[in-house]
Parts: C-alpha cells; structure tokens; sequence
C-alpha cells in the first residue's frame, strides 16, 4: 500500500500532487484531461473498496467537475492507494500510456486512444491549433489589470524556442489552449497562486474554444461561468476537521442515530414553541416576516436523517436533514442555530428552487438569523444554562445590542468558510440563468 498524506484544508489533488513531487515528478504540465483519469482511477478502486468493505480513500462525489466541495472529499489524516492505483497515476502523471486491455474493436485501425503514433500526430495538431488560438486572441485575453499584455508575443516566442512538451495521451484543443495559457501566464504572473494562474486559463480558454472540452467539461458550459471554473481551479476543498491541540483527528465521530433524534427533537420543541410566542418587535429584531415565521415552522415539521460525513445538517427542498456525524448535537443552542440556518436556507429554496446558485449574501443572513434567534431565546430564558454560548468570538446576546459587531463576526466566518462563493448570486431573466456576481446590480 501507498500512503498518501492529506493535511488540513487540503484536498485529494493537492494531496496526490504532493506525493508525485515527493518522487520527482513533474505536476506542472498535468492537464485537466489527465487529471480527470487519475481521479477515475481513484473512483474505481474507492468503489472497489466499498464493495469490498475496505477503508475507502474519498467519503463523497465523484464527479471530477463536479464543485470540489462535494465531490472527492477526503479527510486529514493518511489514505492509503493500492500500489497498482499508484503505478497509474504515476504512469498518467508522467504522459505514459496505461498497460490496460483495449476496448476497441482489434480489428479497428487508427485508434487515437490506443495508437502512439496517432496521439503523437492529434496533440501535434491540436497544439500548433491552440497556439493560433492565443495569438489569434491576444486581444481579448481577460487578465488582471496590472498584467502587462505587451509582453505576451515575447513570452509566446520564448515558450515556442524553448520547445513545447507534447502528452503521450489524447488531449483536446481546449487542454492544449489551457495548458499553454499557463504557461504563458506563470511567465507573465510571476507572484500570482497556481490556483489563480489556472483559473485565468479556463476562463480564456473556454471562450475561445467553446466547441471543444476542457477536461470532461464542455468548454460552451465554463464560458463566463465562474462558479464552474473555480470549482475546477479548487480542484476539490477537504471537509475541514477541527484538531484539538493535543490530538489530531482523523475523521468526525458518529452520533447513534437515536440520541441524535432525541437531542433535535427537544431543540424543535422549544424552537416552534417560541417563534409562535414572537412579538412583532420580536419578529422585527430578526428580520423575519410572519410569512416567513410561518414557513420556518412548516420546515420544523419536515426533519428526516442521513450519514452524510462532509456536514452536519443541510437545507433539501422543504425540510432538514441531519447527519448522524453532526458534533455537539447534545448542545441544545448549537442545534437550534443549526435549524434556523437550514430553514433560511429552505426559504431560498421555495422561492428560487434547489438550482440556484449559493453566495455569500445568502450564507450570511441565514447565520445571522441563527445567532440572532439563540440570543433571542437566551435573552428570554428560554434556553437556560447557555447564557455564554458563542460560536464566535463573544456571546451570541452580544449581538442583539452590537450589530456591527454581528456584522464583524459574520465576514470574518464567511472568509474562513465560504472564501470560494460569489458575493451574490442573480436570475438573469434574459438569459434564463443564475449569474455570479460581485455587486447585485451590476
């Protein structure tokens, strides 16, 4: 077996190209076509695992472009690769075919796939393709505005003297394109992260090829669709698991299904108890409607449980959802912070449906009528023996008199939990699609 270790706020790729690098192998010219086979061969042997009752090497997702927060989710701790599944990703990482069976016909001639010579000639092609591509759309590259674009024929001409390394396996035009923006782009952004490098290249890339495929993605599905491309800029994001300071944990705990039941039941009771006995002026230190009282009280109504591993509780349709690795569900505040969260959450839902896009504006109000609530409840004694209790950085009663200091609290969790969001998600009518946006009425 092979040891892979992930660290924390790492994610499965990050995680794989660390080893690679600890064995001398070059990830810098590893596209997104490669990438997408390597995470395939971690799929098959994770389900392979499971269907033999191993530990499995990701807990959620295998859609590799997919958003990186649900899909290949590993957690901190050591997971362990067959030495097969390493010799692949190995051989795939170095541009080397893999020694599996052919599945074309045998009688077949011309196989891209399987023909080394008709790779060697298609990644010629589409190479000499992509660079037409980038001169061709100098002009309309879309780059930070302090990168100084007088500089990219240079650069272009050094990349073309030094020599281009071509793939040993199948790539697209649009994997090409990308591959060369980045380089380009680590030349002209030199204190830039990968992960903003990467996204630059995406981003152009699929515009200017949007009949081709970046990865497993349709370049005309990433054109100016951040939220896609950033995901696949992520790669992945690991489920972030708290490590006390003189223990560090591997993976979340599981909660019996049963005492979870019973510690959310009690919360529900008192919650529905007090927001039918909410004042208006109650009702208005929350910014919350009686519509709004009245469908969060339906919602109560609607909680059902799962082992989802990567969450505590999340918002489904009309009702939440539990996960019997939810922590602290034995602090009855925690659990009605955690309710009024989702049921926010399923007041965006009945009016926008389950399609929309998530931001930031949308996580912070669900949080701060979290907050607000437990303080409300405290403030009436209602929640006894939890005078104290705060999530962040003082008690949650604090709140009810210090907006700003709500405000200060919110952003700095957003930041720590939600940094990939947009800070707005709009309905463009016109278009029929969500839209990320930095100001909502751009």
């Amino acid at each position: 077996m092979v040891d892979i270790n992930v660290n924390k706020n790492q994610g499965l790729i990050s995680a794989i190209k660390t080893k690679l690098g600890a064995e001398n192998i070059n990830t810098s010219n590893i596209t997104w076509n490669v990438w997408t086979k390597i995470l395939e061969q971690v799929k098959n042997e994770n389900e392979q695992n499971k269907a033999e009752g191993k530990e499995l090497i990701y807990h959620k997702g295998s859609n590799a472009s997919g958003s990186g927060k649900d899909n290949f989710v590993v957690f901190q701790g050591v997971i362990k690769f067959s030495q097969t599944l390493w010799n692949n990703i190995c051989k795939l990482a170095k541009g080397e075919p893999l020694n599996e069976s052919p599945t074309a016909n045998p009688n077949q001639t011309g196989n891209v796939e399987g023909n080394p010579n008709d790779i060697a000639l298609q990644n010629r092609t589409n190479t000499l393709k992509a660079i037409n591509v980038i001169q061709s759309n100098i002009a309309k590259l879309e780059l930070p505005s302090n990168v100084d674009k007088s500089k990219i024929n240079e650069v272009m001409a050094e990349l073309s003297k030094n020599g281009l390394t071509l793939p040993q396996q199948s790539v697209s035009v649009g994997d090409m394109t990308t591959s060369l923006l980045v380089d380009l782009l680590t030349k002209l952004m030199p204190n830039a992260s990968e992960e903003e490098i990467n996204y630059y290249a995406i981003k152009n890339a699929s515009n200017f090829v949007p009949d081709d495929t970046i990865g497993a993605r349709k370049c005309s599905e990433l054109a100016n669709n951040d939220d896609l491309i950033r995901g696949m800029t992520r790669g992945e994001v690991v489920e972030i698991v708290p490590t006390p300071p003189t223990q560090e944990v591997q993976a979340p705990q599981q909660v019996p299904l049963e005492q979870l039941k019973a510690n959310v039941e009690k919360a529900v009771t008192i919650l529905k108890a007090e927001l039918k006995n909410f004042t208006e002026d109650d009702l208005c230190d929350l910014a919350m409607t009686d519509s709004d009282r009245e469908k969060i009280l339906s919602f109560l109504d609607n909680i059902t449980y799962d082992d989802d591993p990567t969450g505590a509780a999340k918002a489904v349709n009309n009702g939440i959802v539990f996960s019997t690795y939810c922590q602290k569900s034995d602090n009855v505040a925690n659990v009605v912070a955690l309710l009024m969260h989702e049921a926010n959450h399923c007041i965006r839902h009945s009016q926008w449906g389950m399609e929309r896009l998530n931001s930031k504006e949308e996580e912070w109000t669900c949080e701060s009528l979290a907050m607000l609530t437990v303080a409300k409840l405290i403030e009436k004694g209602k929640l006894q023996g939890y005078e104290n209790y705060q999530r962040y950085s003082v008690p949650v009663t604090e709140y009810l008199k210090n907006r700003e200091l709500l405000s200060t609290d919110m952003n700095d969790w957003l930041t720590r939990n939600y940094s990939e969001l947009p800070n707005y998600a709009v309905y463009n009518y016109i278009e029929n699609r969500w839209e990320a946006r930095e100001n909502p009425r751009e």
